[in-house]
């Protein structure tokens, strides 16, 4: 953990490269400087609930497995296996989308877990819910609460977890700027934290909706390579010309604006 901690992210984003789901990642890398600053202040890791939560990309449930089966303390769990399990024992008609049927489900975990073992407890209901109360075949007779099981008396399991369906994902389209030095350079960005692929580095991007056959322009990234955020294997040239390619930058890309509204 201290390893992932002192490394740089361009490192961390390397080694996770093909993996996908980079902002997990992130967190990892976020977490993990967190988590050693609360060790050199404390001695140990988190003791709390709160404490744990106060760590980037861990949530309730992720805290309550690992105050339960990490410190074997008392915790809850509530995650997706879990969520099946209790719909279908208790006929939860809600929409587990939802923050009130989530409040409930949580306050029926709450209820359920015992005080004490309740890692145990969190370990088998996870396990039941991936091997037995499974999404599209539950295996209801060698389940241990059949007997209780709501959803199962009604002969309606597979009704169970109620789940609006998704929307679908927006189609997004870009125009890549190639640009290349004489010396054959080639000019990579790195985006912002935040929205697709953040933190990583890629040809500039212009991001446009095509809308009844038109393009409309969205926001274009304008982040020009600084010396101290670009990687080791980065061509020197580029770090000294960088008013240079940003001035390139700007005519290539009112060359696809143009090129846009004629479209």
């Amino acid at each position: 953990m201290q390893d992932l901690a002192a490394a740089e992210w361009d490192t961390v984003a390397e080694h996770w490269a093909g993996l996908g789901y980079y902002a997990r990642a992130r967190n990892l890398h976020k977490g993990a400087k967190q988590l050693v600053e609360v060790i050199d202040k404390t001695g140990e890791f988190p003791q709390t609930l709160a404490g744990w939560e106060a760590i980037s990309g861990v949530g309730p449930s992720t805290a309550g497995a690992i105050m339960a089966m990490g410190l074997h303390h008392y915790g809850v769990i509530c995650d997706g296996n879990v969520k099946r399990v209790l719909t279908r024992w208790a006929a939860i008609d809600g929409d587990i989308t939802k923050s009130a049927t989530t409040k409930d489900l949580w306050a029926l975990a709450e209820r359920l877990t015992p005080t004490e073992n309740s890692g145990l407890f969190a370990q088998a209901m996870m396990d039941m819910g991936a091997t037995l109360c499974t999404r599209s075949k539950p295996a209801c007779l060698l389940c241990p609460l059949k007997e209780d099981c709501l959803a199962h008396a009604q002969g309606r399991e597979t009704d169970y977890p109620v789940k609006a369906k998704k929307q679908p994902k927006p189609s997004k389209f870009s125009d890549a700027l190639l640009i290349e030095s004489a010396d054959g350079d080639i000019l990579w960005l790195q985006r912002p934290d935040n929205g697709i692929w953040g933190g990583l580095w890629s040809l500039p991007l212009q991001f446009v909706e095509k809308v009844d056959g038109k393009a409309n322009n969205k926001a274009t990234v304008k982040k020009t390579l600084a010396s101290d955020d670009k990687p080791s294997n980065m061509p020197n040239d580029v770090r000294s010309n960088e008013k240079v390619y940003e001035a390139e930058f700007t005519t290539a890309e009112q060359i696809i604006n143009e090129w846009l509204i004629k479209k």
